[in-house]
């Protein structure tokens, strides 16, 4: 009986042997690629993308830009595979949303934080962040010190001093991670050489995640937009973050050829002070067929994507959709001279944004008077004019600053130019 037996024995071992075989030479060498190992494995698959980035795979996470409603400012806060990165924090006033949104998502690290220029309403809510978040990886600055040191400047060093914080200066052609997703440091390529041109120093930031890209521009001007381009990056993007709140001294038609946007998105308050978006760049956006997006408009704006794809949603619908290409409104103008601190009277004026000269057109409301005497806060040492309620005073020297009280003509014919964000 024992012969048989291990002729069985002997026939057993044969069949589990050609079996291990026979499955061994289905898995893959150790050449195979990432792609085809993880078929069907229900596992993260990551290829190649055209532009070098990473595609995630069918079980890959979705990377979310929800740019917040801040009023007149920015805020973009991006969420990849449980990494979190804060584009600006809009004014002080909106420290608190910065803060509430942090911590209903219950977010407790934000991987980078970007101040990206020192102006008040990119940064002035960072200190709400801060508070709202047990750890910050890196905070991103262009500049370690505000030329002007602005109160909102102090306040916000301050707060990063006190959670044990530093800035750092990341120089163009940098890049990092946020998880699945990858960022490029586009600009600045250079500072400006005036130190109060900070909207120039603005850091500008390519977001890719698979076959989908983001451009954030910060507040960069056609000055810095065009060192950008000189410099031969890589600009095409799917979502455009629109400079400067949509001012005419941003997204030129250079800049926006390169980037080529399917999507744009303008965060900007309603009835600014400045006449954001303007005409021009809106007219431009709808010209080459770009779909836009404006926080005074639609609130709260959530992009998502899936590394192929982006799907937009929104918090308020605008009551016509031609309301998205609607130009930014001017208000009244009678506090300007209080938030100067000037005792003189200013005339109560209603300004209307005209595309055509990049300024304001103003009547009285006896009608029209074409050359009204009003404040205006001269930079003695750029010979730019403001209006006194420009966010640019703040960060103005006192010593290059002298308020008068004039024509417009009068004023640039004593050789001033008007500046680009208030366009007195």
């Amino acid at each position: 009986m024992k012969q048989p037996f291990r002729k069985f024995t002997t026939l057993l071992m044969g069949v589990y042997i050609a079996f291990i075989f026979g499955a061994t030479a289905f898995l893959p060498s150790p050449g195979a690629s990432a792609k085809g190992a993880a078929a069907g494995s229900g596992t993260t698959a990551i290829v190649s993308a055209d532009d070098g980035a990473t595609l995630p795979g069918e079980t890959a996470p979705l990377l979310t830009v929800q740019f917040l409603d801040v009023g007149q400012g920015d805020a973009a806060l991006i969420s990849c595979d449980g990494h979190y990165m804060l584009i600006d924090g809009g004014p002080s006033e909106k420290s608190d949303k910065i803060y509430t949104v942090l911590q209903d998502r219950k977010i407790a690290k934000l991987d980078y934080i970007v101040a990206t220029h020192p102006d008040a309403d990119h940064i002035g809510g960072l200190s709400g962040a801060i508070h709202a978040v047990s750890e910050v990886g890196t905070v991103f600055s262009p500049l370690r010190e505000d030329p002007s040191a602005s109160k909102t400047w102090r306040k916000f060093t301050k707060t990063l001093q006190s959670a044990g914080l530093s800035l750092t200066v990341p120089e163009a052609g940098d890049t990092c991670a946020l998880g699945p997703a990858s960022l490029s440091i586009l600009g600045p390529v250079s500072l400006p050489a005036d130190p109060e041109d900070t909207n120039n120093s603005s850091i500008v930031i390519r977001l890719v995640y698979g076959e989908t890209s983001f451009l954030f521009m910060g507040d960069a001007q056609q000055e810095e937009e065009e060192t950008i381009l000189a410099s031969g990056v890589k600009l095409a993007s799917t979502v455009l973050k629109v400079g400067h709140h949509g001012s005419d001294t941003s997204t030129g038609v250079d800049l926006l050829t390169a980037a080529s946007p399917e999507y744009a998105v303008i965060s900007v308050g309603k009835d600014n002070g400045y006449g954001h978006p303007t005409e021009q760049v809106l007219n431009e956006l709808k010209d080459a067929g770009v779909q836009t997006y404006r926080t005074d408009l639609h609130a709260d704006i959530t992009c998502t994507s899936d590394g192929k794809t982006v799907t937009f949603e929104t918090e308020k619908k605008p009551a016509r959709a031609s309301d998205v290409y609607r130009p930014g409104t001017v208000p009244d103008a009678e506090t300007s001279a209080a938030a100067a601190g000037s005792s003189a009277e200013v005339q109560a004026l209603d300004n209307t944004a005209d595309p055509d000269a990049g300024v304001s057109t103003r009547t009285t409301s006896g009608g029209a008077e074409p050359e009204p005497r009003v404040d205006y806060i001269l930079n003695t040492r750029t010979h730019v004019f403001h209006y006194p309620d420009c966010y640019s005073v703040e960060r103005m020297s006192s010593k290059n600053k002298m308020a008068v009280t004039a024509t417009r003509d009068e004023i640039i014919a004593e050789g001033y130019s008007p500046c680009g964000n208030c366009h007195p």
